[in-house]
């Protein structure tokens, strides 16, 4: 038994000795090459990027990449343009202009008519592209806009777009193009603005404006923003010049993210307009999560995301069905991650490859011992990655989700993420709802304690529905379900919701159909049918008065037939508002077909009801149908009974329906009872 181990065979030396030489041969070799594929030379003449508005946050990437050197470190001189009143940023492109620009998704519907662009990068993973309308204009719903001014930008497809997946058409409102600004909204010249959801809502706030948001992405039109392009003949020609320039324009982004204030002074001091150092803060807050840079690395775009893309503006008809996306979409084939060796460090590879030989010398005996750490190391990397991977996967889920998201504390009951849905839905930016009691959103407290009593008791809710509140005090009804959750070892609540305002809107409108006369907009038979019995209820339970009138318009065929149906409808109408006239606010008339009419008089004894009856009568007597010319008399025949002991709601109506036909009988324009002697009038021919 040896007591050490045994000395490797010369022969094994050799070998070794040989691999090692090879390996520094090939770092030195590594070197050579990357000194020959390094950054490309600086350029002669400067590249131009044509921006897609005004400077300011919006573009922050571009203002770091160019201030911090990025540019100049891949060998490119670059020079920032604004955009143009008379050029968009597509067009002084494709004319020569600039070489790079940013563009919308509407970059696509250029691609679709044959233009040479090419994308490169996608800067917005959601488009900021918003409609936004003041409260005080009666709006609260997308569809009020329907017949009102809405200023828009020139290139707005995507929000006409929007409004077609909703049922608006462009030809149902009268649009007023200017370029995206608060101005014609702040001083009333039009109900609503395109805008985008980072900029204009500072000035609308600052002001003290209030104001709805309508986000495309509630039709589920969710499109990427702020496309860096450039053409087909500069990919072809330069195509290395193309990738140096995407990698510091997002290395610039990636610094501008990391650090928004130095950025905001510095286009503050170095590119003066019109917006404060608080303003570009609020842009960057609202980018970021635009941006989403809290999931995945700036300008990452997906083939798949594109496609939706095409496929949405295919069917407005805006571009052409299956468009081959593979000349129009940069790098998605390619990962653009080759390793360089820095410039700097060029000269030294050939020492690196030398040193490299004799640290491994040095190591061989501890290779045993490396190779135990190697892999626990390599082990607990790879258990961290899936945990990185699966929590990313996780959270760009609930971020794409296309309805609201919101997780608070069980504990405290204070909000701890929402996603961008959420932001739409709430009308306000991520940072000013966290940390928010999620109390605070639900306009009836009962609401939200009913909710928690019975995620407390069942650990789950579906199908809740409540009232919330917008962080600018506007109330929209939703639809929440919810569920316990354990988050960083405390419970805390995951609760999704959707905005079913406009349900319960057409669910109002629909009972209104249900319960409404249509010609005269009275109450229908089944509406006062329904109202009788529950007074009836209330009465037996609690007390107290209810009386009814049957009525009828007097002579009506006559009517018909002397002046015509046209003429009868109006009748009709001209009635049911002489009678509301008269009757008190908690009194209810409806009509039960025909020329037949019903009062509910809630709280009424006898002689009040016949005090009311009379005033109506009269009413109508006094006041004739003019009908082309000529005066047409009216009246109106009343039967009224008062509920006694015994009586049912049938046997009420049935007493008050006798009473009418004693009131025809005996003459016409006159009311009788059931419980009492008639009251009669002088009788007015038609």
């Amino acid at each position: 038994m040896q007591a050490f181990p045994a000395y490797p065979s010369r022969r094994k030396w050799r070998r070794r000795l040989f691999l090692l030489g090879v390996i520094g041969l090939l770092a030195c070799v590594n070197g050579a090459l990357a000194l020959a594929q390094g950054a490309p030379p600086p350029q002669d003449e400067p590249l131009h990027l044509r921006l897609k508005w005004k400077h300011q946050f919006q573009f922050a990437g571009y203002y770091a990449a160019l201030e911090k050197g990025f540019y100049a470190g891949e060998g490119l001189s670059v020079v920032l343009e604004e955009a143009s009143d008379s050029e968009d940023a597509v067009t002084a492109v494709l004319a020569g202009k600039a070489q790079y620009g940013i563009d919308s998704t509407e970059l696509l519907v250029a691609y679709g008519r044959g233009e040479p662009v090419v994308a490169l990068a996608a800067l917005f993973q959601h488009s900021p592209e918003v409609l936004l309308a003041r409260t005080d204009s009666g709006i609260t719903l997308l569809h009020d806009l329907i017949g009102r001014r809405i200023s828009l930008p020139p290139a707005s497809l995507s929000l006409l777009a929007y409004l077609a997946a909703e049922g608006i058409g462009a030809n149902q409102m009268t649009i007023v193009r200017n370029p995206f600004s608060p101005d014609p909204l702040l001083q009333g010249e039009v109900d609503a603005i395109g805008a985008y959801s980072s900029d204009e809502p500072y000035s609308l706030r600052r002001q003290g404006i209030d104001f709805l948001m309508f986000s495309p992405r509630s039709a589920g039109i969710d499109l990427y923003g702020d496309i860096l392009f450039t053409t087909a003949a500069e990919l072809r020609s330069h195509p290395d010049r193309v990738r140096a320039f995407r990698r510091a324009s997002l290395r610039g982004w990636e610094y501008a993210l990391a650090h928004p204030q130095e950025i905001a002074r510095l286009i503050a001091d170095r590119y003066p307009g019109q917006r404060t150092i608080d303003h570009l803060l609020f842009e960057a807050a609202a980018m970021r999560q635009l941006i989403a840079a809290d999931l995945i690395e700036p300008g990452y775009m997906t083939r798949g995301r594109w496609q939706a893309i095409a496929d949405l503006y295919a069917g407005f008809g805006m571009i052409g069905r299956d468009l081959d996306l593979g000349p129009f979409l940069y790098g998605l084939a390619e990962t653009d991650r080759t390793p360089r060796i820095p410039p700097g460090l060029l000269p030294a590879s050939g020492l690196i490859g030398a040193f490299g030989l004799v640290a491994v010398f040095g190591l061989l005996r501890y290779r045993k011992i490396k190779r135990a750490l190697t892999r626990e190391i390599g082990e607990r990397r790879i258990v961290e990655s899936h945990l990185r991977q699966s929590e990313t996967r996780y959270r760009m889920m609930i971020e794409a989700a296309p309805f609201g998201v919101l997780i608070s504390s069980l504990s405290t009951d204070h909000i701890v993420q929402i996603n961008a849905r959420a932001e739409d839905q709430l009308q306000a930016m991520r940072h000013w709802v966290i940390d928010k009691p999620f109390a605070d959103l639900f306009v009836d407290p009962a609401d939200h304690r009913r909710l928690l009593d019975t995620l407390n008791k069942t650990g789950s809710i579906a199908n809740f529905v409540a009232l919330l509140r917008t962080a600018t005090d506007n109330d929209f009804w939703a639809e929440l379900s919810a569920a316990v959750i354990d988050l960083d070892r405390s419970p805390a609540v995951f609760a999704s919701f959707n905005d079913i305002s406009q349900t319960k809107a057409l669910e109002r409108e629909l009972r209104a159909l249900a319960e409404r006369d249509s010609l005269t907009g009275l109450a229908n038979r089944l509406r006062v049918m329904d109202a009788l019995r529950s007074e009836f209820d209330r009465v037996t339970r609690y007390g107290g008065a209810l009386s009814v009138m049957m009525l009828d318009l007097d002579r009506f065929k006559v009517l018909n037939d002397r002046h015509g149906h046209v003429c009868g409808d109006e009748a009709l109408r001209h009635f049911a508002a002489s009678a509301l006239a008269t009757l008190r606010t908690n009194d209810l008339l409806g009509r039960s077909g025909g020329e037949e009419f019903i009062v509910l008089l809630p709280g009424a004894a006898l002689g009040a009801a016949k005090l009311i009856g009379e005033r109506l009568r009269a009413a109508v007597q006094d006041k004739p149908l003019s009908w082309q010319g000529r005066s047409v008399a009216l009246s109106v025949s009343i039967g009224l009974a008062s509920r006694q002991i015994g009586d049912t709601p049938d046997s009420l109506l049935g007493r008050a329906d006798q009473a009418l036909h004693l009131a025809k009988a005996n003459g016409r324009n006159r009311l009788e009872t059931a419980d009492g002697p008639p009251t009669t009038a002088t009788v007015i021919p038609l």
